[in-house]
């Protein structure tokens, strides 16, 4: 019995998923690092999916690749929809198993059902089985944003013409990540967005809101923390 792919139940939601409620993005503004080659590879099988119209900041090509999307020398990203996961439930553990060659692998959820919980739930479990980080988009827009995002990670800026070295980054990396509160991703976004500790410092609440996964609460507590009295 064929089974469809996701894109193609992707595509069957395509204008109203299109019209999903973009305030999870709207803040955001990306920025790309000037001087960046690097290119997401789509696999063949992902032909037709509506993220790939909105990648706006990054380029990309159709690769004879496993994944979705290839992001990184050994970083990948595996794109599911809840409807689709309601069809096919094993879906996300056998691609996650398929994958395990791969450092990072990304599993990027487009919440597009109504009964969200019940079904996020068996994604996340699957994700942290195969200790793979999970991230949800609520719309086609929000998604490929994510995905750019992914993709950016693995280059960092220059700082006012100054090279950063991969391993300051490595050490401004776990640094961030030992603040309370900050989980990896929260870290790799600020790093990858502004590049140096001085610029996390000195950075105003209105800039920490464009980094991607940053909302108003995660935003005030970190800038609080970086800006509180020692006493």
């Amino acid at each position: 019995e064929y089974q469809r792919t996701p894109v193609e139940v992707y595509s069957q939601n395509t204008d109203k998923m299109d019209k999903g409620d973009q305030g999870h993005c709207a803040d955001v503004v990306f920025q790309v690092p000037r001087g960046l080659k690097t290119v997401i590879e789509v696999s063949n099988g992902q032909q037709g999916n509506v993220l790939l119209r909105h990648f706006k900041n990054r380029g990309w090509t159709f690769a004879e690749t496993d994944p979705d999307f290839v992001i990184g020398e050994r970083a990948c990203v595996v794109f599911v929809s809840l409807k689709f996961h309601l069809l096919q439930p094993e879906y996300v553990k056998s691609r996650i198993s398929e994958l395990q060659c791969f450092g990072i692998c990304i599993v990027l959820c487009l919440i597009d059902a109504e009964d969200v919980f019940a079904t996020l739930h068996s994604i996340n479990r699957a994700a942290g089985m195969g200790a793979c980080p999970l991230v949800c988009a609520w719309s086609a827009e929000e998604a490929a944003r994510y995905v750019e995002f992914f993709n950016s990670c693995g280059s960092v800026a220059q700082e006012q013409g100054e090279a950063v070295s991969a391993d300051y980054i490595s050490y401004l990396f776990h640094f961030l990540s030992s603040v309370h509160g900050m989980k990896n991703i929260d870290s790799a976004s600020l790093c990858a967005h502004f590049g140096t500790l001085t610029s996390v410092l000195r950075t105003s609440m209105k800039e920490m809101l464009g980094c991607p996964g940053f909302g108003k609460m995660k935003a005030c507590r970190l800038h609080e923390i970086f800006h509180c009295e020692l006493t």
